[in-house]
């Protein structure tokens, strides 16, 4: 054996390496790998014994080393005789002279460095294998499901199927191959790569153990196989993962959270099971006898309708004479049973007189029946939707609730979404298509309709956004167009439609074909509508028109917005209609609108102005002509005009009507005269004649006496009008004075009159020669730069600043008196390039020159004396806001705001130059060091919200409960961020090997590939774990995609780290499922937020209360045992959150003729109880929680005088007069549900829209009740004396139970079920006594019943409540 595989044939072949067999037989690698079949097996020619070489291959089989060195020795023996046989003839043909030295004989063996660098690649190459392993877990369920189709031919043999049902498997394998066949590919390429990767491993193995197999292979091969990083983001393992829909049919409801429904897929199955059933009841052999017994659970077969036979489970069993239910009954003594229906869902209840009424209902099931029917499982599935509970939580499901959820779903076909399993229960949701494709949520549209409510907030849904309408399309600018304004709010806010669209009839008269009558069932019904959504309404009770829902006012109302008219309205969710996609075709036909040029007289419109303008112009033809351009999300500005009768000519501007009748006046850019002719005016008017007055309007229409030929700087450099004529860059800004504008437009005039018909001379142009420039026709004054032998020149256009190339024909010598230029050369102050660059970047520059270059700004002149002149800059956005444009550049990362000196600061100067060593330059951030070390800044900390309510948007939780939070204008900022962020760095900067110790703020390259901001928080191995500070987001990124520079560091992070008040965790740290729990209430969801305190330090965690539909995320966390109640900060009571007091400043403000502050009275005084251990009569007036009561002492003598008192009051109620001052926990007296007024106390104000209510405390009853104003009146002093007759108390002996199954809980005590809430009122009715316990912290008591016995104690007997 030894000598065959020495003398292998294919020894000579790389790689080939001696492998032994199980059976202990050796062949070669070569050998081995013809001999090895399909599924892995190799049969030994020798013995025919079999070797399963598994996933390795030949590979992986045991390497003889013994074998490998006797191949080495004869290799190494035959080399050396060849040597000795070159050696003998080059002395036989060669001179002694010309004969080399003895070459010494080269190892063979591996060198040592040569295996260091083969241990790191086989490390690496295990973690490559690690990652491609991680690709298989991907696949997932799906694709083992595919695996298993594919291999099952092979592994069933032949005699185990016919060859019917081999065709059928075959079939079914076909699909499922073509249902993975897109992600086919993707396994393939991962197959391969992993097998080349094992066998690469496995050689680079055997070379370690015995390096001199490193003469038998390709070493550079194998270590590049092991060494090249596998890619886990080009596998693309997605295709992999079927999505199967399961469609099925409601058969039976019970409530929403119990019904039963049946799969689509197994009607064939259903009618093949009813066709045995009514075979097995056709024999006489399934009739019962008198021998047979019927026991409950036993299966039977149901008549259910006329010769259609079901089979049933006895679930309740009467016999003969015998009231109660009997579980085993002989089958002639059977009176009454109940069954239920497995295939169905429902129960139904038979009664019978005999054995032959037995027989014609019920049929019996023997064994060999019960043994064909279990072939078929139970059909009928019970199902519950998921996470709803009813409205009601006393009454429980009502049965509007079925009747809806049975009218949604009919008996079509739905697709039913499984979450989860809960015992015997499936937790679904079933969705119904509709016309727009779109899947309507039944439990969502429960809740919708107030039928039910969600257990738990729940996040909103996704996916994707709803078909919005095309926005309208905007007149011309400067145009007039007849219009009709179909709808007015207020002068500045109103709706037009134009006239010239008879598409829009069109349309409109298609509506109403189309949805027909109102009122009218459709399928095409609304259930449950989504904010924004697109749909058709009913207009006026009659007619059909486009709407979009804006709110949901509640009460099953809808608010919409009709989009071809502007107006809005409160509509039944039942007139509201799906929309088709046709009437998507045209845009919205209402263009809103304000009225130009005109603003109110006071702070906002008067009644009379809206009436006055509503009557002009609402429903009336009018003409409409733009003065401006805005985006979508604002109000057009426009003028109106009045239409004649004959509709041939304008009459007056409505905007001049309102200013001529005192309801409006002009704004402060409008000039009290007529507006020009539209699209003729080419100048803009000089800064002085908007400012000036009526008089010297005239003087500046004459032409100037004097034509000023150079710039002359005004006395006031502050708000000059200028227009930028050129930009190089933020330092070389070159602007014309609006002001100016005349002289310049004369100095135009002179030049064409005097050079017009001029003739071309002979001159030789020199550089720095004024001349006259004929530029596109015009004659400017320039000035030559550059002159080139083909008689082309660069001229610098000494009123605009840019140069052109002209020929020479085209200039012609300047007079010296027209020499000079009215343009000014400018640089904005109090910035520098960003990057610590001296220089401006190319992009700043471009930047710039893009949005400066024509646009007309206002302009502050700092320092008139310096060249350029160091000025400010501001241009207006498209809101008519002005925007500085050196805050715009450094807002866009382009620029940093100038350092001052400390002699700048301290404002001395010192005429002294100072060396440059007394105030060295502080490095800029991005300035790059050494490559092994860098270091950067941290970003600004957020700007905190203040104390207060507020919305924001929850975008992370971190693994330590920290909650990350931003708010809308935070939104906004990072929207405009991002596109900032991906200008900076448009490539991946190259890679370096950076020392991590000194980084905070770091560029971090996202999933996505866009560039975000972050702070590096560990570094691990390959990855740094960096921290989102735009998010909060926590994640471990690869070393390549990360970048230690800081990027727009003068914006502060927009999230808000932020932690719960109240509430101490479980085990003083947040634990794992806590922070799963916020999570999912919060990620993604914007919630009402009351900050509550603000950290000292600006980086520190803002204390908030967050709710949650209502209900705090504090208590949440509390009810679920993740937290528990910090007692320093939380009280019984609820917590309400007082605002700061404002910080005034020391004003003198003057308070004649104010009127006095109204007295307030006081407080109430608390009845005073029995000394503690004293037995006293009480009644209970009022309960807030089992353990929390309001009290009334019996032994109490001061109740009758009370009781006249308030008789008294109520008798002259009508003298009393109305409460006008509103101070918290302020005596008052409130009218009851009696029509009669009670002594109360104010707790705070509970609505403020539409109409103000306040909530008050009955001091003498302890019940709380919401009331307008007008049903409170002012207290009599006397009535203040009387003490307080009911007071608050807590009941000792027992305490919430520590475990609670009960599901009914109370909504703000979720510690108390309702279950004991309703036991505890039961028992608080009868003569009870109390006995004082403790007066601090608060006060506490006993109760007993008559007979002495505690009163909880059934309460703890029962598992509500457990011992204190």
């Amino acid at each position: 054996i030894i000598q065959r595989a020495v003398n292998c044939k294919h020894d000579e072949v790389v790689g080939n390496v001696p492998h032994v067999l199980h059976c202990g037989h050796i062949f070669c690698t070569v050998c081995l790998r013809t001999l090895e079949s399909p599924r892995g097996f190799i049969a030994c020619p020798e013995c025919k014994m079999g070797t399963n070489v598994g996933e390795e291959g030949v590979d992986g089989l045991q390497v003889d080393s013994r074998i490998i060195g006797l191949i080495y020795t004869a290799k190494m023996n035959t080399k050396k005789r060849e040597r000795e046989g070159d050696k003998h003839r080059a002395r036989r043909f060669r001179s002694p002279s010309a004969s080399p030295p003895d070459q010494e004989q080269q190892s063979t063996e591996v060198s040592p460095d040569v295996l260091e660098v083969l241990d790191e690649a086989l490390c690496k190459a295990t973690e490559n294998l690690n990652t491609l392993d991680s690709l298989y877990q991907v696949r997932g369920p799906d694709y083992n499901l595919y695996k298993f189709y594919l291999e099952m031919p092979v592994h069933v043999p032949d005699a185990c199927i016919d060859q019917k049902m081999r065709g059928v498997l075959m079939s079914e394998i076909g699909s499922v191959e073509q249902l993975f066949s897109a992600g086919w590919d993707e396994c393939q390429r991962v197959e391969d790569r992993r097998k080349e990767l094992f066998t690469a491993i496995q050689k680079a193995r055997h070379v370690r153990q015995v390096p001199s197999l490193g003469t038998y292979c390709h070493l550079d091969k194998i270590l590049k196989t092991l060494q090249t990083p596998v890619d886990a983001e080009s596998y693309d393992m997605s295709c992999l993962t079927v999505s199967l829909q399961e469609w099925v049919v409601l058969t039976h409801i019970i409530n929403p959270t119990h019904f039963y429904v049946r799969h689509v897929s197994e009607r064939k199955a259903g009618t093949a099971l009813a066709r045995k059933i009514n075979k097995l009841c056709s024999g006489e052999e399934s009739c019962f006898t008198a021998e047979d017994e019927i026991n409950t659970g036993v299966l039977v077969l149901v008549r259910w309708k006329d010769d259609v036979w079901c089979r049933a489970v006895v679930c309740e069993l009467f016999q003969n004479g015998c009231l109660e239910s009997v579980t085993q009954c002989p089958a002639a003594e059977v009176a009454r049973l109940r069954v239920f229906f497995q295939d169905y869902g429902f129960s139904k209840g038979f009664s019978f007189s005999g054995l032959s009424g037995l027989n014609e209902c019920l049929r019996k099931a023997d064994v060999a029946a019960k043994a064909e029917l279990h072939r078929w499982a139970p059909q009928a599935i019970k199902c519950s939707l998921k996470d709803i509970i009813p409205s009601d939580l006393v009454n429980g499901w009502s049965r509007e609730a079925c009747d809806e959820m049975r009218r949604v779903i009919g008996s079509s076909a739905v697709e039913m979404q499984v979450f989860g399993e809960d015992r015997d229960t499936l937790l679904v949701d079933l969705k119904k298509p509709s016309v727009d494709d779109t899947l309507l949520s039944l439990r969502e549209h429960l809740v919708f309709m107030e039928l039910a409510r969600f257990y738990s907030p729940l996040a909103a849904p996704g996916g994707g956004k709803p078909l919005l309408f095309y926005p309208p399309v905007y007149p011309k600018l400067n145009t007039e167009l007849p219009a009709v304004v179909s709808h007015v709010n207020t002068p500045s806010d109103f709706y037009i439609q134009l006239v010239d669209n008879m598409e829009f009839l069109l349309l409109n008269s298609k509506l109403q074909d189309c949805y027909g009558s109102p009122g009218s069932d459709s399928e095409l019904q609304i259930y449950c509508p989504v904010q924004g959504q697109a749909c058709v309404a009913i207009y006026d009770e009659k007619d059909w028109c486009r709407a979009q829902v804006t709110g949901f006012p509640g009460g099953r109302m809808v608010e919409v917005r009709y989009v071809d008219f502007g107006n809005r309205k409160t509509l039944s969710v039942n007139d509201l209609r799906q929309i088709k996609d046709e009437f998507f075709a045209l845009p919205a036909m209402a263009v809103w609108c304000s009225l130009a040029d005109v603003l109110s007289v006071g702070d906002s419109w008067s009644d009379e102005s809206i009436q006055v303008f509503r009557k002009l112009t609402e429903q009336k033809l009018v003409i409409v002509v733009v003065t401006k351009l805005v985006p979508q999300s604002a109000a057009l500005p426009v003028r109106l005009f009045e239409v004649s009768e004959s509709f041939t000519e304008l009459q007056a501007s409505i905007g001049e009507t309102l200013v001529r009748q005192g309801l409006a006046c002009w704004s402060k850019q409008t000039q009290l005269k007529d507006p020009p002719p539209l699209e003729a005016a080419v100048w803009d008017p000089p800064l002085d004649e908007v400012t000036s007055s009526p008089a010297e309007l005239t003087s500046h229409t004459d032409e100037p006496s004097e034509l000023l030929l150079s710039l002359i700087l005004p006395t006031c450099l502050k708000d000059l009008r200028v227009k930028v004529t050129h930009v190089t860059s933020p330092g070389h800004i070159y602007v014309q004075l609006l002001q100016f504008d005349a002289h310049l437009k004369r100095v135009h005039d002179l030049l064409k009159r005097e050079f017009s018909k001029s003739d071309l001379q002979e001159v030789d142009w020199k550089v720095d020669m004024p001349c006259a420039a004929n530029v596109n026709g015009v004659w400017e004054r320039g000035k030559v730069c550059t002159v080139s032998s083909s008689n082309i020149s660069e001229v610098l256009r000494c009123d605009f600043g840019n140069t052109v190339k002209l020929h020479t024909s085209n200039l012609r010598p300047l007079l010296p008196e027209l020499v000079g230029s009215l343009l000014l050369e400018c640089c904005l102050s109090d910035i520098r390039p960003a990057g610590g660059r001296s220089t401006w970047t190319a992009t700043a520059c471009d930047f710039i020159s893009y949005y400066l270059t024509g646009a007309t700004a206002v302009m502050t002149i700092k320092d008139p004396c310096a060249r350029p002149a160091l000025v400010s800059l501001f241009c207006s956005n498209r809101s008519g806001q002005d925007v500085s444009i050196a805050d715009f550049l450094i807002s866009e990362g382009l620029a940093l705001r100038e350092r001052k000196s400390v002699c700048e600061e301290g404002g001395v100067t010192n005429e002294t130059p100072t060396p440059s060593y007394s105030c060295p330059p502080r490095p800029a951030p991005r300035t790059a060091p050494p490559p092994e070390r860098v270091k950067t800044q941290a970003y600004l900390p957020p700007e905190l919200p203040p104390c207060g309510h507020t919305l924001m948007s929850i975008s992370a939780v971190s693994d330590d409960g920290v909650i990350y939070a931003m708010t809308p204008q935070s939104e906004c900022e990072f929207e405009r961020l991002m596109e900032c962020l991906q200008q900076h760095i448009k490539t991946l900067p190259q890679q370096k090997r950076y020392n991590w110790k000194s980084v905070l703020g770091c560029a971090v390259m996202g999933s996505d590939m866009l560039w975000y901001r972050g702070q590096v928080l560990e570094v691990i191995r390959g990855h740094v774990k960096v921290r989102y500070v735009d998010q909060g987001i926590v994640e471990n990124i690869p070393v390549c995609h990360v970048y230690p520079v800081v990027l727009c560091e003068d914006v502060p992070q927009l999230c808000v780290p932020c932690q719960i008040n109240g509430v101490v965790p479980i085990g003083g740290a947040w634990q794992w499922d806590a922070v799963a729990l916020m999570k999912d209430l919060l990620l993604g969801r914007s919630v009402s937020v009351q900050v509550i305190e603000l950290p000292e330090n600006l980086r520190g965690m803002v204390t908030v209360e967050i709710m949650l539909d209502g209900m705090a995320l504090s208590r949440i966390m509390v009810h679920h045992q993740h937290a528990t109640i910090d007692p320093p900060i939380s009280s019984l009571e609820d917590y309400v959150v007082k605002p700061p007091a404002p910080d005034l400043d020391n004003w003198d403000l003057n308070t004649e003729g104010l009127e006095e502050p109204q007295t307030v009275l006081g407080v109430y005084t608390n009845p005073r109880l029995q000394d503690k251990g004293k037995h006293f009569r009480v009644t209970i007036k009022h309960i807030r929680t089992p353990n929390e009561v309001v009290l009334l002492d019996l032994t109490a003598s001061e109740q009758e005088p009370l009781v006249e008192a308030l008789q008294q009051v109520n008798r002259d109620i009508g003298s009393l007069t109305q409460l006008t001052d509103f101070p918290i926990e302020g005596p008052c007296l409130a009218e009851y549900s009696d029509g009669k007024y009670y002594r109360a106390k104010l707790l705070g104000f509970a609505e403020l829209n539409p109409c103000v209510k306040i909530l008050v405390r009955h001091v003498d009853f302890g019940s709380d009740d919401i009331l307008p104003p007008c049903k409170l009146s002012c207290l009599p002093p006397a009535l203040l004396r009387f003490p307080c007759e009911a007071v608050c108390v807590r009941l000792a002996g027992f305490k919430p139970p520590r475990v609670c199954v009960e599901l009914e809980r109370i909504s703000y005590r979720p510690e108390w079920s309702m279950k004991s809430m309703l036991e505890m009122i039961d028992l608080l009715h009868g003569d009870l006594s109390a006995v004082v316990t403790a007066v601090e912290p608060q006060l506490t008591v006993v109760l007993y019943n008559m007979d002495g016995t505690l009163v909880h104690m059934p309460l703890v007997e029962k598992g509500l409540a457990d011992y204190e």
